[in-house]
Formats: C-alpha cells, sequence, structure tokens
C-alpha cells in the first residue's frame, strides 16, 4: 500500500508538514544569527520554478525570525517586466 502524501501542492497555502529543506533553514538561521550577534546582513535570493514550495519557504523563515523576536513580514510582488531597469523594480515596492 502506497503511504499518503504528505504535502499540499498548491501555490501559497501552508503545507501540513514542512520537510526536505533543512539545508535552506540552516542556511538563514546562520545568517540571522549572524545578524543579531555581528550586525553582518546577508542579502540573498529564494529562486526556482513555479509550485517548488519558494512561498512556503520564505514562510519558514518569517516563523523562524519571528521566533527569535525579529520582526519580520511576508509581502508579495508582482512579476516585473523585461524592459524594467532595478530602479523601476524597486519604485514599484513604494
Amino acid at each position: 500500500m502506497v503511504a499518503p502524501n504528505p504535502f499540499t501542492p498548491r501555490s501559497g497555502l501552508e503545507p501540513k508538514n514542512f520537510v526536505g529543506r533543512e539545508a535552506e533553514k540552516k542556511y538563514f538561521e546562520k545568517a540571522l544569527n549572524e545578524l543579531l550577534t555581528l550586525g553582518r546582513q546577508n542579502h540573498f535570493l529564494v529562486l526556482g520554478s513555479w509550485g517548488i514550495g519558494k512561498t512556503s519557504l520564505l514562510r519558514e523563515f518569517k516563523k523562524i525570525a519571528q521566533e527569535k523576536g525579529v520582526l519580520s513580514s511576508f509581502i508579495s510582488l508582482r512579476k516585473f517586466r523585461n524592459s524594467e531597469d532595478m530602479r523601476e523594480g524597486i519604485e514599484s515596492l513604494f
């Protein structure tokens, strides 16, 4: 008998179980600890194809940060046009 799949593959919804991203969580926790203890800011991007769990991972990062008392939020952005430069993309956030 095949075991049921614990994942809920729907974009933007919280999965019932969050597993399989230990390396990413460890990287984030290290970066967060360096920020809190050393003041060192490490910027990074979360990239990947549609439906692989980027949103769920970012929400997990938010939860980790909040558990450490760090003010954090999650904001969805629109898709940028190829003709936009970085400045235009940043200005669209405000």
